[in-house]
């Protein structure tokens, strides 16, 4: 399983068209990220790390390094096990922050 997800990342198969969900990644966000990012409508959030709105997921390059981190997170990071979907999901919800925080903005 970790070959294939390594060959995901690596860029060597795609990942499905529209698999991911930007709110079962909010929802994981709540649960797992919100101990140490700024994560928008959370109850609680914390500013140890970058706020998740922030991270560079746009481009290919950018989502591949959220990808491979949130994939092997190394500290300060803690060890959280997502699988792939799991990952997509969670950038997808932060590409719809992104794109929100864009929208505000202007």
């Amino acid at each position: 399983m970790r070959g294939l997800v390594a060959m995901i990342l690596a860029g060597l198969l795609p990942v499905q068209a529209g698999a991911a969900n930007a709110e079962r990644g909010r929802v994981l966000a709540d649960r797992w990220c919100v101990e140490c990012h700024v994560v928008p409508d959370a109850e609680a959030s914390a500013d140890a790390g970058p706020p998740l709105a922030s991270l560079p997921v746009e481009t290919a390059q950018g989502a591949s390094a959220v990808r491979a981190w949130l994939f092997d997170p190394h500290p300060p990071m803690p060890g959280i096990d997502l699988r792939a979907g799991q990952i997509e999901d969670i950038i997808a919800y932060i590409r719809r922050l992104r794109a929100s925080t864009r929208e505000t903005s202007e």
